[in-house]
C-alpha cells in the first residue's frame, strides 16, 4: 500500500522582529530595492530579509535615516509585511504634523509577493495613510511593462 506524505506549510506572522517560525522562506529572503511614493515624491530604501533559526529577521537602510529598526515581519499567503518606528524624517507622514518627536507611532508595510517583485502599500498605526511601495529583489532585473 503506497504511503502517502503529506507536507503542511505553516506561515504564522510575527509578533516580533524575529518572529514566528517558518517553512518557506525563499520568496522573500535577500536584500529588496524599495521605492515608496510619498506624496508624488520617491523615497528609497533597502529591505533585507533573512532567515536566523526557523524565523524572519529584518533590516531597513533608508536613503534619509539610515538604518530603521524593523519591529515585526511576517510572511502568510504571498504577502509580506514589516512595521517600523517611524524615525523623525517620517514623523509628519503618520502624525500630520510637523517634526513630533513624542511620537512613537509605527509604519506598516504590506506588500504581495511576486517572484523577484514587491508591491503593495505602507500605512500609519494611528493615522490613515497608503502610500505605495513598489521593489526589485537585489540581483534580478525587473519584468517589462
Amino acid at each position: 500500500m503506497p504511503i502517502l506524505v503529506i507536507t503542511v506549510l505553516s506561515l504564522v506572522l510575527a509578533t516580533g522582529a524575529s518572529g514566528a517560525e517558518y517553512v518557506l522562506g525563499d520568496a522573500v529572503i535577500g536584500r529588496w530595492d524599495v521605492v515608496t511614493n510619498v506624496l508624488g515624491k520617491d523615497r528609497h530604501s533597502v529591505l533585507g530579509v533573512a532567515e536566523k533559526e526557523g524565523a524572519f529577521t529584518a533590516t531597513l537602510n533608508d536613503e534619509e535615516d539610515g538604518e530603521i529598526e524593523v519591529t515585526a515581519i511576517g510572511f502568510e499567503d504571498g504577502i509580506l509585511s514589516y512595521e517600523y518606528v517611524a524615525p523623525q524624517s517620517q514623523l509628519s507622514w503618520v502624525t500630520g504634523k510637523g517634526n513630533d518627536k513624542a511620537s512613537s507611532d509605527s509604519l506598516i508595510a504590506w506588500l504581495k509577493v511576486t517572484g523577484d517583485t514587491i508591491k503593495g502599500a505602507l500605512s500609519g498605526e494611528t493615522k490613515e495613510i497608503d502610500f505605495s511601495i513598489e521593489g526589485q529583489r537585489r540581483g534580478t532585473t525587473p519584468a517589462a511593462h
